[in-house]
């Protein structure tokens, strides 16, 4: 992702440092030469494990801020993108004592700001307190809930009117049964489905018909429900399915209807091992690809990635298992040349990403590696939006689960220049793959300058005070929960034929 708004991608990578005794986990941002942004890597001294991150405007500044969750700790962190500086009001502490964060944070922006809130959960030993959390960008609570998640957490807008629903695998006050529940923006419930698991939950239009359905396992199949509180179809699978895993959601062979693919974790005859299973739109098992195909290793969070990494103009279905190699296959099951990778295997607890990192026009796979180094594998699929429909673990940065198209900022009618007197006037422009309600958020404006939310225009006349100086401006586009932030550079020049600094040209004598 391109956190800085610089038009370049980075790398945001969560490790352990062991330099002392019990490691010192730390978070790094990484350019595509392997360069460390300013103020990166920063050191988490005061944390056991390294932070589960999301990325994402919390403040309403335009620019990226990253949101990191120790989960053994119950902590969440925030910085900013661009300096590595503390975001005001963070870190903090979350839950009971003995209280762990469960999966990844969420960003979505609940209460219709143009900012994210941040949405934690919390596991059992946080059953005595508030366990369901959504936090404003300073760390004070919008609404806490009484609720212990089981999962990572979803978040989509289902019905398309602009407000946001969550969901979540858990169980609600005084239940003891694992439930999976459906909260409003507000934090009220809306519906609740009896089952759930470890794999957390996803959000897809199914059958195209552009409504969106809640696609979740339980303790022996899975599950697409739809916001009505209607189940759609259940698909029994095997008992013990409550499993480590994850899965994902996406329309595999561009027939207009989303594929379902789950890892989960299996034991048979002493071994530990990944089965990863493909379903239809209807939740029939896709046999004739001879799914679920077997990885030997732990899935731990991973979810299987889509997108087309072999450069046919096809998805393929790529799976990282810990300890094991990379494997990949094409939906009609057959092996993807090139795979399995036997000398990339993966690291525990890391999961693999796709993305255009140097941003050739092709693919790359980021690994967290057994061997304790980072791989960037170059590929040759193309960088396509339209294919890449599943490339990260939860999605997206934000984590949402949610297989919608992210929304892209147009600046290329935004000048490198500009002259004293002369007027600025730039309309910002989105993509919206999605055609859903977008707002535009613009950062700190130099003086002069002025942003009409109703015309999405910016306008500024420079005057001669602010020549020789290049100003900053940050801009974002959202959909509520899909973010692009970019920022340009805009340097006021002087009308004069020559200037100097009296100070400091030896061309001027006094």
């Amino acid at each position: 992702i391109d956190v800085d708004g610089d038009g370049r991608n980075e790398i945001i990578q969560s490790s352990i440092a062991w330099d002392t005794t019990w490691g010192d986990p730390r978070l790094a941002i990484w350019r595509e030469d392997g360069t460390a942004l300013p103020g990166w890597p920063q050191l988490l001294s005061f944390a056991y494990d390294p932070p589960f991150c999301a990325v994402g405007d919390i403040d309403g500044d335009g620019d990226y801020e990253i949101v990191g969750t120790c989960n053994y700790d119950g902590i969440v962190c925030a910085w900013h993108a661009e300096s590595g500086d503390d975001v005001d009001g963070w870190p903090k502490a979350l839950g009971g004592w003995y209280g762990s964060i469960v999966g990844y944070p969420v960003l979505a922006d609940l209460d219709g700001d143009g900012d994210s809130e941040i949405i934690i959960g919390l596991d059992y030993q946080s059953a005595d307190t508030f366990a369901l959390h959504a936090l404003q960008g300073d760390g004070t609570p919008l609404w806490q809930r009484r609720y212990i998640c089981e999962a990572a957490i979803s978040a989509a807008d289902f019905d398309g009117d602009g407000d946001i629903e969550i969901a979540f695998c858990g169980y609600g006050p005084g239940v003891s049964n694992l439930y999976t529940y459906l909260f409003d923006h507000q934090g009220q419930l809306i519906a609740r489905w009896r089952g759930g698991s470890g794999k957390g939950t996803a959000i897809a239009d199914l059958d195209g018909d552009g409504q969106c359905e809640l696609i979740f396992c339980t303790e022996d199949g899975v599950q697409a429900v739809g916001i009505d509180g209607s189940t759609i179809w259940k698909t029994r699978i095997g008992d013990g399915f409550d499993t480590a895993g994850g899965l994902s959601v996406t329309d595999v062979d561009d027939d207009g209807r989303s594929e379902v693919f789950v890892n989960s974790y299996a034991q048979a005859d002493g071994y530990s091992f990944t089965r990863v299973h493909a379903l239809d739109y209807q939740g029939q098992p896709i046999t004739e690809a001879e799914f679920p195909k077997i990885v030997i290793g732990d899935p731990g969070h991973s979810a299987p990635l889509i997108a087309d990494i072999d450069g046919d103009g096809q998805k393929e279905i790529l799976v990282g298992t810990a300890g094991a190699a990379l494997m990949a296959w094409e939906l009609d099951g057959s092996i993807v040349t090139g795979f399995p990778m036997l000398t990339l295997p993966t690291e525990i607890d890391c999961t693999i990403t796709i993305a255009d990192l140097d941003q050739d026009g092709d693919v790359e796979i980021l690994v967290g590696g057994y061997d304790y180094r980072f791989h960037v594998v170059d590929m040759p699929g193309q960088a396509d939006p339209d294919t890449a429909d599943w490339s990260a673990a939860r999605h997206d940065p934000q984590n949402s689960a949610w297989a919608a198209m992210i929304p892209t900022l147009d600046l290329s009618e935004a000048p490198q220049e500009i002259r004293p007197g002369q007027r600025l006037s730039l309309e910002l422009r989105a993509s919206n793959p999605e055609d859903r309600p977008l707002r535009f958020i613009v950062g700190s404006l130099p003086e002069g300058a002025s942003f009409d939310e109703s015309t999405r225009i910016v306008s500024w006349k420079p005057t001669a005070a602010q020549a020789f100086r290049t100003y900053r401006f940050s801009f974002l586009v959202t959909d509520g929960i899909h973010q692009t932030s970019r920022s340009v550079a805009i340097t006021v020049i002087p009308d004069a034929i020559y200037a100097a600094d009296m100070d400091t040209d030896p061309n001027w004598q006094l």
